[in-house]
């Protein structure tokens, strides 16, 4: 019996030695499923920072959209009031042109067009003083050529029929012109 116990002792002795303890595999399992779960988080938490960060620049974009575009509708705003409002400034114009600069009504007249000017003056609108110039199809409209007279060049401005109107870099009506040919 001591004989079949040493075996078994032995044998005992030599599982031992090739099979590694259950504990130290469980540990081992252990240690992989934590690190990747550890992998997964930080996938996880890198995926969503991005989306954060998409999601702010998307923001700041809209933010700026939506700046430029209330200051764009507030200019469109004031350029369809200014187009209503220039015709009024053009009959003044006309209407003061052969009237007698004496009369006490045309001197209110012109106080009141003064007046208007003034306004459109501090709304930003500007007169665009195109006579003498080169002719410039982004700023004025030629209805009418004439012959150069003497020192005159090809393509210049003649004549204001209409003034011309610009607030801020946008033009608000293009001058009428005559174009010297």
């Amino acid at each position: 019996m001591t004989k079949k116990k040493n075996e078994e002792t032995e044998i005992k002795e030599e599982e031992n030695i090739e099979e590694p303890e259950p504990e130290e595999e469980d540990k081992t399992e252990e240690k992989e499923e934590t690190e990747d779960a550890l992998k997964k988080a930080e996938e996880e938490r890198d995926s969503y920072l991005d989306m954060l960060r998409r999601e702010r620049a998307d923001f700041e974009n809209y933010k700026k959209r939506n700046a430029t575009l209330a200051s764009s509708s507030y200019l469109n705003g004031n350029i369809d009031i200014l187009d209503k409002i220039l015709p009024v400034l053009d009959n003044f114009e006309r209407a003061l042109a052969d009237a007698d600069p004496e009369d006490p009504f045309v001197k209110g007249v012109t106080m009141i067009q003064r007046q208007l000017c003034e306004a459109l003056r501090s709304a930003g609108v500007i007169e665009l003083d195109v006579l003498g110039e080169e002719f410039n199809p982004e700023t004025m409209n030629a209805v009418m050529q004439t012959e150069c007279k003497d020192g005159e060049e090809p393509g210049m401005v003649s004549e204001v029929m209409q003034k011309g109107y610009k607030i801020q870099d946008r033009i608000i009506r293009h001058a009428m012109v005559k174009v010297t040919k």
